[in-house]
């Protein structure tokens, strides 16, 4: 392989038994505590929120977004994105149909219980929501049913 290089042996050799620099020591630490941040988010952050956890947990250790993001990506080191709920297609056969409007906005009758409408609306309360039903007769104006 050297001679394909045009390289000598000893520069081979020192190459291959030299100390790494001050930065790429300092890679390495950046990449150790990027798989630690990763791996406590479940493999879900990026590379954004694991910079927020540097800047949050090692301010001492400076390093750029960038930095980051090309250490996260040498590493294999990505979001993991969840897949959004897909709502199931409604079958044409089982969908249900809203009965005729029979009153067309003619809410006047002379005679009782002839003609009934009805609401249903939801309340908060402290030990959840409360759901209110309301059945009203058209002609006297009392609530029939609830």
């Amino acid at each position: 392989m050297c001679r394909v290089l045009k390289v000598s042996r000893s520069v081979d050799y020192k190459y291959l038994n030299r100390k790494p620099s001050v930065s790429e020591e300092k890679r390495d630490v950046i990449a150790f505590h990027a798989k630690v941040f990763h791996k406590r988010s479940r493999g879900i952050y990026g590379y954004r929120k694991v910079y927020e956890d540097f800047k949050a947990e090692l301010p001492e250790l400076s390093c750029s977004r960038e930095t980051v993001r090309k250490i996260m990506h040498e590493n294999r080191l990505f979001a993991c994105l969840r897949r959004r709920y897909k709502y199931p297609k409604p079958n044409k056969a089982n969908v249900f149909e809203f009965p005729k409007n029979k009153l067309n906005r003619n809410y006047k009758t002379t005679v009782k219980n002839l003609k009934w409408t009805g609401d249903i609306t939801y309340i908060r309360t402290t030990e959840g929501w409360v759901y209110l039903a309301v059945v009203m007769d058209l002609y006297s104006r009392k609530i029939v049913g609830g």
